[in-house]
């Protein structure tokens, strides 16, 4: 007869100590809310046992904790700021981010509480409004994971259609960089439609890794296309600027007296494209 050592907790459990964990995080929360750094102290003196007459650290303190730090531990920290800048930006690119379990492998299981907690009425109105384009692009983040687990939740989604991007704490450490949108600004000139600057964010922070620069942004550019008559749904290019390797796109592109909204595909040397319209009058 086997002779288990150790097991893990079941479903039910595992729940239970969410559950526990998320309750006692709302009335953390809620008693800063009501209270503020009366709140903050006395979770201090709780938790930590600590306590000064000012939690404002002075200058010197400041300098004192750095100079502390050896070269490892300093860049810990700032990969750590970062990631954690990385992860607000996403959130306010509209990237659904989902941290699934850290504590142990994530399951197929798991994804109901990504699942139920979708937003099924604004996907409806996503797909109607561009029914061409994902409804959501979801980034889960977790500590290892069962290897379906991106094709799974797409899966669960349909009829309607997400992106997914699985980022594995442990697998990915050496190249976690949450992935930050491109941005590009358009604008009209003399009859002209004018990229006046294209970001692609991924490629420029590769670019600063390998100390490399860039000093024409249209040396980022492998291909634009423009739409001259938009319909809200499918890109029907008039225009598609895609040179050789030893010529830059124009950037500029007269616009036909009739065009309404303007649609512009920029996509850049790692083939990640970015989209966006301009009016026309």
């Amino acid at each position: 007869m086997a002779i288990w050592l150790k097991r893990g907790a079941t479903t039910a459990e595992r729940r239970a100590a969410d559950r526990k964990v998320r309750d006692i995080v709302e009335a953390a929360l809620a008693d800063i809310e009501d209270r503020g750094d009366d709140a903050v102290r006395d979770m201090s003196i709780k938790f930590d046992n600590w306590d000064r007459e000012d939690y404002r650290l002075t200058q010197a303190e400041i300098d004192a904790c750095v100079d502390s730090l050896t070269p490892q531990e300093r860049k810990d920290i700032e990969f750590a700021q970062t990631q954690v800048r990385n992860f607000a930006q996403i959130q306010r690119e509209g990237c659904l981010v989902k941290i699934m379990p850290v504590n142990r492998i994530a399951t197929r299981q798991d994804q109901n509480e990504v699942i139920n907690g979708l937003d099924l009425r604004a996907f409806e109105r996503r797909q109607a409004e561009a029914p061409n384009k994902p409804v959501e692009r979801i980034h889960l983040v977790c500590m290892r994971h069962e290897p379906d687990l991106g094709p799974a939740l797409q899966k669960e989604a349909k009829p309607f259609d997400i992106e997914v991007m699985v980022t594995d704490l442990i697998r990915d450490e050496a190249r976690l960089h949450f992935k930050k949108a491109s941005d590009a600004r358009l604008a009209i000139e003399n009859g002209e439609l004018v990229i006046k600057g294209f970001y692609p964010m991924n490629l420029l922070q590769k670019l600063s890794l390998e100390s490399d620069a860039v000093e024409d942004w249209r040396q980022l550019v492998e291909s634009v296309k423009v739409d001259f008559h938009y319909d809200g749904a499918v890109l029907t290019p008039a225009i598609v600027d895609a040179p050789g390797k030893e010529e830059l796109i124009a950037g500029r592109y007269a616009i036909p007296a009739d065009a309404a909204t303007i649609r512009v595909k920029i996509t850049d040397l790692l083939s990640e494209s970015w989209e966006g319209d301009i009016e026309n009058g």
